[in-house]
């Protein structure tokens, strides 16, 4: 029996719009869920008394879930106007995670579970993740001293070496390291990740339910900028590639060790060795297959279908 697919994500959310309609264009009589509001929108109702689980006063059994947005930036109290709507708000996300991470504990699709999100946050623990099931990545140092930044920054330029600075939790683009940038931060209490440039050729991998999906190379102008996200998607070069068996078998081990189901996982490749930069729990993918036509939406679809 087919499944319906419920999508969990913000109303403005380009790449849930996408699939919600690419779904839409599939039969699969999609649910769209907008996280911006409040549960009493939807009928959430859990009774683990009975171990009854519904959703919009159906067995919430007879869906799988697409999950873009559940995650705690919404808990920040300084986002609201008054302490009850920040205590409505509070309630309202401990009810979906609840929700989708038993629905995930019963054996359902969650793509992906809120619990897994955290991987976006801390990256210096997704870092040792990476190194953990065997990825190289670029040399790291992470601090929230200017000082220690400024030592760092002397020593790799006296060996004619690049870095590159980005927040230890993202939210801000990758910037080069350099004098300019410097001046920036220099007052900034914020810790930083710094890492060594690699010159080299942009790879986004894609895993879906434990299995490799695709493979993309990103080109662009790294004059205009490091970050291609920075970039007008025009700018880009995108199209589908190989990469080795073991790039494939080391990227399905870190999203499992993570728990994705459904990931975006970024290198960088120079004389074939493939430095790790990054995974996503909820990564952007409809820019891919645009440029690309590889059917990622319809392949997320026929997975929840089933």
């Amino acid at each position: 029996m087919r499944k319906g697919i419920v999508i969990f994500a913000d109303a403005d959310d380009e790449n849930a719009q996408f699939l919600f309609n690419q779904a839409k264009s599939l039969s699969a009589n999609p649910i769209f869920i907008d996280t911006k509001k409040l549960a009493l929108s939807y009928d959430l109702y859990i009774d683990l008394e009975n171990q009854d689980i519904k959703f919009l006063h159906t067995n919430a059994k007879k869906f799988n879930f697409f999950v873009r947005a559940v995650n705690l930036i919404p808990l920040n109290p300084f986002s609201f106007s008054s302490s009850q709507k920040y205590n409505e708000y509070r309630n309202y996300y401990s009810l979906m995670f609840s929700f989708l991470e038993t629905l995930k504990s019963e054996g359902l699709k969650v793509v992906n579970p809120p619990s897994t999100f955290w991987c976006h946050y801390f990256k210096p623990y997704t870092y040792y993740l990476a190194q953990k099931v065997g990825l190289k990545i670029p040399t790291t140092i992470i601090t929230p001293s200017f000082r220690q930044i400024y030592k760092t920054y002397k020593i790799f330029l006296n060996q004619k070496q690049k870095l590159i600075i980005k927040p230890i939790a993202g939210g801000e683009t990758v910037k080069e390291l350099n004098e300019e940038t410097l001046e920036k931060i220099k007052l900034s209490t914020t810790v930083y990740i710094l890492q060594e440039k690699i010159q080299g050729t942009n790879i986004r991998i894609f895993t879906l339910g434990n299995k490799f999906l695709c493979a993309f190379s990103i080109e662009y102008d790294t004059n205009k900028s490091i970050d291609y996200r920075d970039l007008n998607p025009k700018e880009l070069k995108i199209k589908t590639t190989k990469v080795s068996n073991e790039i494939k078998k080391l990227s399905l081990k870190l999203a499992k060790e993570i728990g994705l189901l459904f990931s975006g996982i970024d290198f960088i490749v120079k004389n074939n060795d493939y430095y790790f930069l990054d995974i996503n729990p909820a990564p952007m993918f409809a820019g891919f297959e645009f440029h690309s036509s590889f059917p990622i939406s319809q392949k997320i679809i026929e997975y929840l279908s089933n």
